[in-house]
């Protein structure tokens, strides 16, 4: 009887113990998989608000150089109620600063890619264009007529034109390069080249 009594409770005590281990690991798994999820649900939510900021960025910019685009076509009309003077100095600053924090990217950049090389460029192409326009407009802006302004409306339009698109431009490749985006497309072309260089090993195997 005494033995008997031994061998249930130790064969309880080993029921109860194997019971808590399992219970334990059966923990330990729900905790890994809640963790999994909660980090899926992470990155989802990350991509989407990145993506939504990028797209809010790019029509924010359009609307930005409409804006400017107004902003300059009072100026030029000689509206400077709704402008103030201070319009020739504002782009060109604005867009200097665009150029100094792409460079900044550009030397902090460690790969190959030149996207942020590519943006200060336009940067300094959209400044050049307000520079343009910022010394020609205040020139003719209470006379607008003459062969003069026949010849120079046509370089400041242009000015006008190529600085915006290329500031436009600008921005979009440096919000582009800064963006969850940018990550996913440069991870699966990294993806397909390592693919690309094992398949042929196992081909030669």
């Amino acid at each position: 009887m005494v033995n008997k009594k031994r061998q249930l409770t130790t064969t309880t005590v080993l029921t109860l113990h194997q019971y808590l281990v399992k219970t334990q690991y059966y923990g330990k798994i729900c905790g890994l998989v809640m963790k999994i999820n909660l980090l899926t649900v992470a990155k989802n939510s990350i991509k989407l608000f990145d993506s939504f900021v990028f797209i809010f960025g790019l029509v924010s910019t359009g609307f930005a150089a409409t804006s400017i685009f107004f902003w300059f076509s009072s100026f030029a009309n000689n509206q400077e109620s709704s402008t103030g003077s201070a319009f020739p100095y504002v782009l060109p600053i604005i867009t200097l600063l665009v150029t100094g924090f792409a460079i900044k990217l550009s030397r902090n950049n460690k790969s190959n890619d030149h996207t942020y090389t590519l943006a200060a460029i336009l940067a300094l192409i959209s400044t050049s264009g307000f520079l343009v326009i910022s010394g020609l407009v205040p020139e003719f802006q209470h006379n607008k007529t003459g062969t003069d302004w026949d010849i120079f409306k046509w370089v400041i339009l242009v000015g006008l034109y190529a600085g915006l698109i290329t500031f436009w431009l600008s921005i979009s490749l440096i919000m582009f390069k800064l963006s969850y985006i940018n990550k996913m497309i440069t991870n699966r072309k990294s993806n397909k080249s390592m693919i690309g260089n094992i398949d042929p090993e196992n081909e030669s195997r």
